[in-house]
C-alpha cells in the first residue's frame, strides 16, 4: 500500500476555513504578519508591481551577506546596527524600510529571477483568490468543487493525502444540530412514539 501527501496541498487544508470563505464572500482575509518580530530573510515584501515574495531562509548567517549583495546594498553586510540576527529583529524598522524602498524598484519576478540564481529562498505569495483558481491546485484535486445543503456549490480543499488503494475526501456537510437524532434514536430502539415523547419533553430535539 502507498501513501502520496502533497505539501501544497496540506498548506491549502491548513486554511480550510479562509479558502472557504474566500470562495463564498469572493474576497480575501486580511493579512496579518508582524514583520517587526521576523528576521528579514524570513519575512515578507511588497514589489513594485503590487506583488508579494516571502523569505525562508536559514540560518540567517549563511544567507545575509549574499542577500545584501543581490539587493545591491552590500553595506547592510557589515552595518553594526544589522551584524547579527537579533540585531536584524531588534532594528527591524529600520532595516524593512531600507528594504522596502529597494523592493519596490522591481516587480517580482525580477528579484525572484535574481534571487533564483543565487540560491537564496524566496516564493511568491499568492492570495487566496488566486490559489482557488490556480490551475495546478485545480488540476491536482487540491482544490475541488462541494455542493454545501446550505451554502450552495463552493471550492473546498482536496484531502492532501492519497491511498493506492481507497479514496478519501469531503463526502457530506458536518451535520445541523440535532440532525440525526431520530436516526440514532431508532439505532438505540427506540420507537417513533418514544422518540416523540422524549422531544416534546425536550429531552432530545
Amino acid at each position: 500500500k502507498n501513501l502520496y501527501v502533497s505539501l501544497y496541498s496540506a498548506a491549502i487544508m491548513l486554511t480550510h476555513a479562509n479558502v472557504m470563505a474566500t470562495s463564498m464572500m469572493k474576497q480575501n482575509p486580511v493579512k496579518r504578519w508582524d514583520r517587526s518580530k521576523n528576521p528579514p530573510l524570513r519575512t515578507n515584501y511588497k514589489c513594485g508591481d503590487g506583488k508579494w515574495l516571502m523569505g525562508t531562509n536559514h540560518p540567517e548567517e549563511k544567507y545575509w551577506p549574499r542577500f545584501c549583495e543581490v539587493m545591491g546594498l552590500p553595506e547592510l553586510e557589515h552595518d553594526p546596527r544589522f551584524a547579527e540576527t537579533m540585531d536584524r529583529i531588534k532594528n527591524a524598522p529600520a532595516l524593512i524600510t531600507i528594504l522596502d524602498n529597494m523592493f519596490q524598484q522591481n516587480p517580482r519576478e525580477f528579484w525572484m529571477k535574481k534571487f533564483n540564481e543565487v540560491g537564496l529562498m524566496f516564493a511568491p505569495i499568492q492570495k487566496l483568490s488566486e490559489v482557488i483558481e490556480d490551475p495546478q491546485a485545480i488540476a491536482n484535486n487540491y482544490i475541488v468543487d462541494f455542493d454545501h445543503p446550505h451554502l450552495g456549490n463552493i471550492l473546498i480543499p482536496g484531502y492532501p493525502a492519497s491511498f493506492s488503494s481507497n479514496a478519501a475526501g469531503m463526502r457530506h456537510a458536518a451535520p445541523q444540530l440535532g440532525e440525526h437524532t431520530d436516526q440514532v434514536m431508532k439505532e438505540m430502539g427506540l420507537s417513533d412514539a418514544e422518540i416523540a415523547e422524549l422531544r416534546e419533553k425536550a429531552v432530545i430535539k
